[in-house]
């Protein structure tokens, strides 16, 4: 396919943040992923939409140092021939090892390139002050309950994305540090791309790596 937009794209796009709230300084954000038996809410989470630059990182000129950004770009090697991306057993078998052989950590990258449908923005964590921009929420099922981190919308974050990326091109980010507690994750989120072609949306695949030291 011929690649007809230029080498870097910057995008103006918005994203939902959480809304800042004087509850919450009392009162932890919750989800509910179930209707209650009794009147409590299913949730008591506010969002807001904010209008957000995104930065293109083929555009950047100093290079990415994941324990400073929090991200990074990893080269990995091409789809091997017959794997099935609608197979569990033919993604761990072909596609896990590869991913393994090059990185340790959260890898995500398009199974179909080059994309810009809903492509994935990083906020630079060297921008972020976890302990004012990132609010700890709880997501409950029936059987469990996790905690996650709800971002605030600051001007001073820096949005990263990849144009056009490529099923080789793979966003390595950090989602936890135990050295670092709980708010040590990259924010990130999907967000609208007004130069996506329509005819080709988004297929993707995220893998999750334990690293222990």
């Amino acid at each position: 396919m011929e690649d007809k937009h230029p080498a870097s794209q910057d995008v103006n796009t918005t994203m939902w943040f959480l809304k800042e709230k004087v509850l919450y300084t009392t009162v932890k954000p919750y989800c509910l992923a179930f209707t209650p038996e009794t009147d409590v809410p299913r949730d008591n989470i506010e969002r807001h939409e904010v209008p957000v630059g995104v930065l293109d990182i083929r555009g950047r000129r100093e290079p990415l140092n994941f324990h400073h950004n929090g991200f990074a770009i990893l080269n990995v090697p091409e789809v091997p021939t017959g794997m099935d991306w609608y197979d569990v057993q033919s993604v761990k078998g072909l596609r896990y090892p590869q991913i393994v052989s090059e990185i340790e950590r959260v890898v995500w990258h398009p199974i179909k390139g080059p994309n810009q449908d809903w492509p994935l923005a990083l906020c630079d964590l060297s921008t972020v002050n976890s302990d004012k921009d990132l609010e700890i929420a709880d997501y409950v099922t029936p059987k469990r309950s996790r905690e996650h981190c709800m971002v605030y919308f600051r001007n001073h974050h820096r949005w990263w994305y990849m144009s056009r990326q490529r099923v080789t091109e793979a966003l390595l980010f950090r989602q936890h540090d135990s050295e670092q507690g709980d708010k040590s994750g990259v924010p990130h989120a999907a967000f609208f791309n007004p130069y996506a072609e329509l005819e080709m949306p988004r297929e993707s695949m995220e893998t999750t790596v334990l690293i222990y030291f």
